[in-house]
């Protein structure tokens, strides 16, 4: 499975998660987890990955399961 393909599946997961947000859980999970990842991160960055312009780092997955309560993303080894 090639990068692109990856990116494509993990910012629809993402975003099929975020759609059963409300706007205004929305906005607070989109800042608890740039709070969590860092103050290197920016709002931007969370939205590249949403969209799927860059891939999700393994601990910003964590990071945004641990904060949704559930398992998002996909954890075989080609996902990693």
């Amino acid at each position: 499975m090639t990068t692109y393909e990856i990116r494509e599946i993990e910012s629809k997961r993402l975003r099929d998660f975020l759609e059963t947000l409300s706007t205004t859980e929305h906005r607070f999970f989109v800042a608890d987890t740039i709070e969590k990842c860092g103050h290197n991160m920016s709002k931007k960055t969370f939205y590249n990955w949403k969209y799927g312009l860059c891939r999700i780092p393994l601990f910003a997955k964590k990071i945004i399961e641990e904060l949704a309560g559930r398992e998002i993303f996909i954890w075989t080894p080609e996902f990693q």
